[in-house]
């Protein structure tokens, strides 16, 4: 009979395949690194200040990527010495690029800092700004790196200066 349903066997349940166990390989461990030497972390800071004035020579090096950690091993080394002149225009234009760069922002403490700035309530022309030192020593690196190229210098350091450092 057509329609009559009574007679059909029940369906069967949909049982469904077990899920076959597997066990996670663990990630290959990592190498364990022993701590550069004072030595090999010096030269791996010199060989980094030389690419980056490798850049500067060939005009790709961009001010926001330049890292202020090779300004203080350069000071510290003695090897960055401005004018006072220097270091005053290098201040007032990372003073001026600050605040550009303040006026972009829409984050609550960098509105308040630029009213600061604004207002000349910040205390030694930015100087507890933290945007502030880190543009006045990528300037300082910049300018670093225009005096030596002035000087027609093709390295950085006193090392031996073959064709390309």
């Amino acid at each position: 009979m057509r329609g009559d349903f009574s007679n059909s066997p029940p369906p069967k349940a949909h049982v469904p395949a077990p899920v076959p166990k597997v066990t996670p390989t663990p990630p290959p461990a990592k190498p364990v690194e022993k701590p550069l030497t004072e030595q090999e972390k010096e030269l791996r800071d010199q060989e980094f200040i030389k690419d980056l004035y490798a850049e500067f020579l060939t005009g790709s090096l961009r001010i926001e990527f330049v890292p202020t950690a090779h300004y203080d091993y350069l000071k510290v080394k003695g090897l960055m010495k401005m004018s006072q002149q220097t270091t005053d225009q290098i201040r007032e234009k990372a003073r001026t690029d600050r605040i550009n760069e303040l006026k972009g922002s829409m984050a609550p403490a960098d509105v308040k800092l630029l009213g600061l700035y604004q207002s000349g309530d910040l205390i030694g022309e930015g100087i507890n700004d933290i945007g502030f030192l880190k543009m006045a020593k990528r300037l300082a690196l910049i300018e670093f790196f225009t005096q030596l190229k002035a000087r027609h210098e093709t390295c950085v350091f006193n090392m031996p200066k073959p064709e390309s450092c």
